[in-house]
């Protein structure tokens, strides 16, 4: 499926440099400290503000860790394209792409990097190198489950049902079932060790969004007991049992949403 993933990079063409290896390097550390520089970005401490459009997208398993970790943050949401170029102009978008996330004074770019360091400030990495290990890679396949849904409302309608049939019968089992059976061994509950981490936070959302999709039917979850189990479960977790419940939460994307993306990255 397309997604909003592929904001054009505004890279000059590659050319010999006239200023010499110095200047260039510089130049480039000049414009990686403007990407993290306080003075542009929420201070240590106070209140983080999440930059993307008002929908779930690739910035929805950055607000699920926000929320399980109880961060204060607010949203604010792109608009238009000039709200886009802004960002760019002041030097925030590293990669000129969104999700943005401004925390503890810095500009975070790239919805896993803010994951994880959301993730490493709140200790939710694994205790040690082996359940960091199985954090990391159930976290990285949940990128893969929620990808089944995260481009369908740019999918032309009337192919939306057909394409999303046939990732729920090869995409989800590819990555669910292994999951699921992870979580048949484990102790706790958890993806790894004693207690949640982000790989548990990634995985409640992807299939939240999962659930969330126009199928005919959520029987496909049957067949994942223990995920359904570890669903149940991170579902009632304080946090997000309260935003859940909240107006906070993005519904499923719709063509309003679609439009919002598109007018931006292509008017």
């Amino acid at each position: 499926f397309f997604s909003e993933v592929g904001v054009p990079l505004l890279i000059p063409p590659k050319r010999t440099c006239l200023q010499g290896p110095c200047m260039c390097q510089a130049l480039g550390f000049l414009f990686v400290s403007a990407c993290l520089s306080p003075a542009m970005s929420a201070a240590p401490g106070g209140t983080a503000t999440l930059h993307y459009w008002k929908g779930r997208g690739r910035a929805n398993p950055i607000r699920f860790m926000l929320e399980e970790t109880a961060t204060p943050y607010k949203e604010r949401f792109i608009q238009g394209k000039e709200d886009l170029e802004g960002l760019r102009g002041e030097g925030k978008l590293m990669f000129n792409q969104l999700p943005l996330l401004e925390i503890d004074g810095l500009n975070l770019v790239q919805s896993d990097a803010c994951i994880r360091y959301l993730a490493r400030k709140h200790d939710m990495l694994g205790k040690d190198a082996a359940e960091g290990a199985v954090v990391d890679m159930v976290q990285a396949a949940t990128l893969e489950l929620r990808g089944v849904v995260l481009g369908y409302v740019f999918v032309p309608e009337a192919d939306r049902a057909s394409k999303l049939a046939e990732s729920f019968k090869t995409t989800v089992p590819k990555f669910l079932a292994p999951i699921d059976k992870l979580l048949s061994q484990s102790k706790t509950g958890f993806v790894a060790g004693g207690d949640v981490t982000m790989a548990d936070v990634t995985l409640y959302e992807a299939i939240s969004f999962l659930l969330d999709a126009p199928t005919p039917s959520k029987d496909w979850f049957d067949s994942y007991p223990s995920a359904q189990k570890h669903h149940t479960m991170m579902q009632s977790r304080k946090q997000m049992a309260a935003y859940i419940k909240s107006d906070r939460r993005h519904p499923f994307p719709d063509d309003v949403y679609k439009k919002a993306v598109v007018d931006t990255l292509y008017s």
